[in-house]
């Protein structure tokens, strides 16, 4: 497969149980963007083992922050970023939707499936709704939703079949207290 011309953009913080997985299927893109939140675990020695890993941190404030900073501050050349989280990984199949998307041209984000596992298992369904991942970036959008971000764009939206994977390798105790204290909120 040819070099993607995209940016995928990683938010991180303590991910080194998933971060290895998410990097290692973005090989195929020239440059990765990782935005770190000061991580106190391995994720930073695990990020900066790949090549193509351009590696920034920045202290956490909120998501919507974040995601403004890593969109706009670090140097992202490309027309387009793929938006991910470090739980989120790319299929073959993805990246190549994402490549011949991208090279038709004529749209402003990519409305992605999620294909939700755990801990690599994949869950026979879900109510993990797609999301927009992919977005040129002068046409991007960040607002708040909840705790966390909604991307949005005016224009054109192309709607994915390759699904995006979502498989936290984090141990479920962690997930389930994040849960709790995002309804304290």
């Amino acid at each position: 497969m040819a070099v993607v011309e995209v940016t995928p953009v990683v938010l991180t913080y303590n991910e080194d149980l998933n971060i290895g997985l998410t990097l290692e299927s973005l090989r195929a893109f020239a440059r990765v963007v990782v935005v770190d939140s000061c991580s106190t675990d391995r994720t930073e020695e695990i990020g900066r083992s790949f090549a193509n890993v351009v590696w920034f941190q920045r202290p956490f404030d909120d998501h919507v922050s974040q995601w403004r900073f890593a969109l706009r501050e670090t140097g992202v050349q490309t027309e387009y970023v793929l938006a991910l989280d470090a739980d989120m990984s790319v299929s073959p199949a993805l990246a190549e939707e994402v490549a011949e998307v991208v090279r038709r041209g004529g749209v402003d984000a990519g409305l992605i499936p999620v294909e939700y596992r755990v801990r690599g298992v994949r869950l026979l369904g879900s109510l993990y709704p797609p999301e927009l991942r992919l977005l040129r970036r002068t046409a991007a959008g960040v607002n708040v939703a909840g705790h966390t971000q909604k991307f949005t764009v005016c224009g054109a939206i192309h709607r994915f079949r390759a699904p995006l994977i979502h498989d936290d390798r984090k141990p479920l105790e962690r997930f389930v207290r994040a849960q709790l204290g995002y309804s304290e909120k």
